[in-house]
């Protein structure tokens, strides 16, 4: 009888796990744009973290574009998420002597409450299915 419970059990685990991410969630991919006083923002870390979920991370290029990952795995769990947007400069790289602890110094080049998702104010609803776009135009 056990043996008769444990296939049924073993096909609806492989059904549900079935087009999911090592997390067992399925992602919906996600890239977006980022201004910031009407210019692209190159090299910030853009951050969604949606209810419920892992959070997604990516990195701008040059024209401000970017793609969100998951633990690696391209895309957003759906539904809505709050977004944080940081981009900094290095301004003292430290010592050069390998042997003492360094501290490097940077500046942000937006203003600091885009780097925190409760302060930040951006949000985003990943709709399952497809994928989506979200384009970010920061202010001072």
């Amino acid at each position: 009888m056990k043996t008769f419970l444990q296939l049924p059990s073993a096909l609806i685990v492989l059904l549900i796990v079935a087009g999911c991410n090592e997390a067992g969630v399925q992602l919906v991919e996600t890239t977006g744009s980022v201004q910031y006083e009407g210019k692209p923002l190159e090299n910030a870390t853009i951050t969604f973290q949606p209810q419920g979920g892992l959070p997604a991370i990516g990195q701008s290029d040059a024209s401000g574009n970017f793609q969100l990952k998951t633990r690696g795995d391209l895309g957003v769990s759906p539904g809505p998420a709050k977004v944080a947007i940081t981009a900094v400069e290095v301004i003292d790289g430290g010592k050069e002597d390998p042997d003492v602890e360094t501290v490097t110094k940077t500046r942000s080049l937006i203003p600091e409450k885009y780097s925190n998702l409760q302060s930040s104010g951006l949000t985003a609803n990943v709709e399952a299915g497809g994928e989506s776009h979200f384009d970010f135009k920061l202010t001072k």
